[in-house]
């Protein structure tokens, strides 16, 4: 399957989602939304601290979601090796980073919720 031109465009500019996965890996993910189906990025890293215990994992996988729950696999393309590489090393980032970066995304929730006057 080939990705459009339009796909590749709402990756490039998607926010990455990083997760940790069972503890020992770091999952970054980009979503291209259609109205009938998604287009997933994923990038699968084991933390650097965590490589002695848990194996090396690193792998990328581009697959279409279809709304009827299938999914079929995408062959990466050159377009996407940039996006690929910042989701390697928002996986990646130093504990202390993701604490600064986990504080000023707090603020920033405060302040909208301030400015809506919205109360926990």
């Amino acid at each position: 399957m080939e990705l459009s031109k339009e796909a590749i465009r709402r990756l490039l500019a998607a926010d990455i989602e990083v997760s940790i996965m069972g503890g020992c890996y770091q999952c970054a993910t980009a979503r291209a939304v259609f109205y009938h189906h998604t287009i997933e990025l994923t990038v699968e890293v084991t933390h650097p601290l965590l490589v002695w215990q848990c194996g090396n994992r690193d792998s990328v996988q581009l697959v279409k979601h279809e709304k009827n729950g299938r999914s079929v696999p995408i062959t990466l393309v050159k377009a996407l090796q940039d996006k690929v590489t910042q989701m390697r090393l928002a996986a990646t980032m130093s504990d202390e980073m993701a604490s600064d970066l986990s504080e000023r995304n707090r603020q920033q929730i405060d302040a909208l919720e301030r400015q809506l006057n919205v109360k926990r």
